[in-house]
């Protein structure tokens, strides 16, 4: 009995590590596909939950004939590295999808039915044997004469704690050298292994079968029926379904709230996502682990559930103060306060920074809200209850569907209506309710038990109001003294409107990110102007990204242009910039010749064909999760077949986020679409310096056009920029051709292998190690201050002559 069960919780492990190994890269995979929206990510999500929890329900109703449960989870297994082929797959299969449809039908329902058809595709058919896997699992064990309230619960913490192995694992260490299609393979891989140890068991006798249990060890279980003080009343199948559902509901919404809330403090990447999930998931592994041991105490599994529930709520509720004392004793380590400075050594220690914010703020209302659903299960299967966990897969599903709707009441009703701080509180009244749901049966009442229940449902309403006046949401630390104007919670995070006097109104992304300002109106509008001051007849125009309009406003200056299609991926920040920007984006929201869709930009871009005639992709941060594809080999050529023939794109680069490295990965991305590829120079400014990659689809620069749109640009008078209506100005800004054969042998960012989101992201969240001479690696710096200079001098290495805009023949 002890080394099958020793094999089935290693096999658990490497099961629940392949399992969300899946579900992060399905859900980095289907972004490229979808989008990087909130509601992409969400339906995702969505159906991974849905298919666990249909494999849950399945399970539970087809175990009763399952004779042999260790050849089943051998089946499960291998299902789930078959039906996991297509994701792996994608591009290979899905190209053509959004060029077939269009954009407008992809703004229609048509566009988000079929996205929902295609994430169900994706993830539903591999989740539904994910969902079957564990329940086969205990009942492989619980047959062996196992118990659902030790064995059981041991293999639902192993299965968890897998999932920390899992998603450790494979955005760490392979990832990078893997790309997102290797780590699904190896993802494959696992599950082919745990199939065929699964299949092997099921030919071991002594492991699949029921064993008999010996003369002494059914003395010894009479002897405990027996004993009065060891009997406790089985918890019902409703209540165990209900509370399973609940413990859903809250420990999702808790996740939600914990990832929204700490990307305040640390860098907004994927590696934070990664570190606050690792955490999430470790905590309920050992909540599940160490259930076990406290069922051995005197406590019988009602009072210590009616515990958990109490200290959930409080812990809840308390989350937002701990983080805030947190932070105040982490402003010694810069880049996790918002403010400038030294950055940690490795990705590591930014992992384990990550991991110890969160086990500190909500590490206590994770642990004890994790204890809900062992205690559920243990107590479930109890003495005169489901000894040999034949509901296990029931509340399993409930579980899930509960984490479904917890993840979308997050989302979409508790942050837009309560804010992140509150937000916690509400999930404390969830926990408080399913407390009062096991203290006042109703076919018991009592005038005292429903006094306990009010004053617990009040704690946690008491310090939702009691901290939301105490914890600000701009840190006081900042660099730059903003004051606050608004503020905006969505599934994008928290978006406030500030305002100083260096740099004007703007949008701050939680708290870390200015998505742009009034106080840099020029510099933005630019971003538009000098790709149209190269066109001839510019009456199409597409903007990728908006923020607070002010750049993709500037193209309304331009009499030339008939219509602006402005692209933005966030409803927030959209609804955020007409309401509070438009006296700085020409009223673009209003305006007869602009339309703004709320889109993912390169999903939008690959649905448009032969549309546009010049396309301008704005700054996007290179780390962010999800921006890295706007800089992808992919996106490049989608942008060429959707420009008309004469079309041009400009792609502008933040320098100041970029290394070398960095830039030579995405310029030979880009001369992979557009062979003779211009580089142009934005501003002049060394601190923040931007480089503009332009590409012609059968066109090319022309000086005597560029003469023409200055002229009748300063003939409009609606330009207050004087530099680009000087010719010789904007012609000085030109700093030549692109040498193809310089790029030539670097490696190209794809969707494959997100390779610029994932070394921006470490060299983002890793220290400068340029300043110490004593340390023998050395990182490249970022494009800015004395290093863009010394950059500039040498970027005649990567260009051709002439340097001046060619005359039109």
């Amino acid at each position: 009995m002890k080394s099958t069960l020793s094999i089935a919780l290693f096999l658990a492990v490497l099961s629940g590590a392949a399992a969300l190994s899946h579900e992060l890269l399905w859900t980095r995979r289907l972004v490229d596909l979808l989008g990087a929206t909130g509601e992409a990510t969400s339906r995702v999500f969505g159906c991974f939950f849905l298919g666990l929890a249909l494999g849950g329900l399945l399970a539970a109703r087809v175990l009763p004939r399952i004779k042999r449960p260790w050849l089943a989870v051998a089946l499960c297994e291998l299902a789930i590295a078959v039906l996991a082929v297509p994701a792996l797959c994608l591009p290979w299969w899905s190209d053509g999808i959004w060029p077939a449809l269009g954009p407008e039908r992809l703004m229609d329902w048509q566009g988000a039915l079929i996205k929902t058809f295609l994430s169900a595709a994706v993830v539903l058919p591999p989740a539904v044997p994910m969902g079957m896997t564990l329940p086969f699992f205990a009942a492989a064990v619980l047959r062996r004469n196992g118990t659902m309230r030790r064995e059981g619960i041991w293999l639902y913490g192993g299965n968890t704690l897998g999932g920390v192995v899992g998603v450790l694992v494979s955005s760490s260490f392979l990832l990078e050298p893997l790309g997102v299609e290797g780590c699904m393979a190896a993802a494959i891989v696992v599950n082919l292994a745990v199939g065929l140890g699964a299949w092997r068991l099921s030919r071991w006798p002594q492991a699949e079968g029921a064993r008999t249990s010996t003369r002494a060890e059914r003395k010894r279980a009479k002897a405990k029926r027996n004993d009065p003080s060891k009997l406790t009343i089985p918890l019902s199948p409703v209540g165990s379904l209900a509370l399973s559902f609940l413990s859903g509901v809250a420990m999702l919404a808790l996740e939600v709230l914990a990832i929204r809330m700490i990307s305040m403090v640390v860098p907004s990447s994927f590696q934070a996502t990664v570190g606050v999930l690792a955490s999430v998931i470790l905590l309920l592994a050992v909540a599940a682990i160490a259930t076990p041991w406290l069922l051995r105490s005197w406590w019988t599994p009602r009072a210590w559930l009616l515990g958990a529930l109490v200290a959930a709520s409080i812990a809840a509720s308390l989350a937002p103060k701990f983080l805030y004392q947190r932070t105040q004793q982490l402003m010694d380590v810069p880049h996790l306060a918002g403010m400038a400075g030294d950055h940690l050594a490795t990705t590591t220690q930014f992992l384990l920074s990550v991991c110890s914010i969160a086990l500190v703020t909500v590490g206590p209302a994770l642990l004890v809200g994790g204890l809900v659903l062992p205690i559920v299960l243990a107590w479930s299967g109890g003495e005169g209850g489901d000894a040999q966990g034949k509901r296990f897969g029931y509340l399993l599903a409930a579980n899930g569907v509960g984490g479904i709707l917890g993840a979308e009441i997050a989302q979409l009703v508790i942050l837009p209506t309560w804010g992140i701080y509150q937000g916690f509180a509400v999930v404390g009244v969830l926990y408080a309710l399913g407390f009062a749901l096991l203290m006042t049966p109703w076919h018991r009442p009592s005038v005292l038990r429903w006094a306990a229940a009010c004053a617990v449902i009040a704690i946690p309403i008491a310090l939702g109001g009691w901290l939301q006046s105490r914890i600000p949401y701009l840190s006081p630390r900042t660099t730059v003294q903003y004051r606050e104007l608004a503020r905006e919670f969505g599934r994008d995070g928290v978006l406030l409107v500030v305002e100083s006097p260096s740099r004007g109104r703007g949008i701050l992304l939680n708290n870390q990110y200015l998505l742009g300002s009034s106080g840099s109106v020029r510099d933005e509008r630019r971003e538009v102007l000098l790709p149209l001051l190269l066109h001839a007849q510019p009456a199409e125009v597409c903007c990728i990204g908006v923020a607070t309009g002010i750049s993709a406003g500037a193209a309304l200056d331009y009499s030339e242009t008939c219509q602006l299609t402005a692209v933005e991926i966030s409803s927030l920040v959209s609804r955020t910039a007409e309401k509070h920007f438009s006296e700085f984006n020409r009223d673009l929201y209003k305006h007869p010749r602009a339309q703004v869709v709320v889109e993912d930009g390169r999903t939008y871009i690959a649905a448009s064909k032969d549309r546009f005639d010049v396309i301008v992709g704005d700054l996007y941060r290179p780390y962010g999760a999800g921006e890295g594809r706007l800089f992808s080999v992919e996106h490049f050529q989608a942008t060429r077949r959707a420009l008309r023939d004469g079309g041009v794109f400009c792609q502008w680069l933040p320098m100041y986020q970029l290394t070398e490295s960095h830039f030579r990965m995405i310029a030979a991305s880009f001369l992979q679409a557009y062979p003779d590829a211009d580089l142009l120079l934005a501003n002049k400014k060394t601190n923040f310096p931007m480089l503009g990659l332009l590409g012609w689809k059968q066109g090319r620069l022309d000086r005597s056009t560029l003469i023409e749109n200055c002229a009748r640009l300063k003939e409009s008078d609606s330009v207050v920029d004087q530099e680009v209506l000087d010719p010789n100005i904007v012609g000085s800004m030109y700093l030549g051709r692109l040498d193809a054969g310089q790029f030539s042998q670097e490696r190209l960012n794809t969707l494959g292998n997100a390779r610029i989101e994932i070394v921006t992201c470490r060299r983002k969240i890793t220290r400068d190690l340029r300043r110490d001479a004593s340390v023998r690696v050395v990182q490249e710096p970022y494009l800015q201050g004395s290093a863009w200079t010394e950059f500039q001098q040498r970027l005649s290495e990567f260009l051709m002559q002439p340097k001046a805009i060619p005359s039109g023949e």
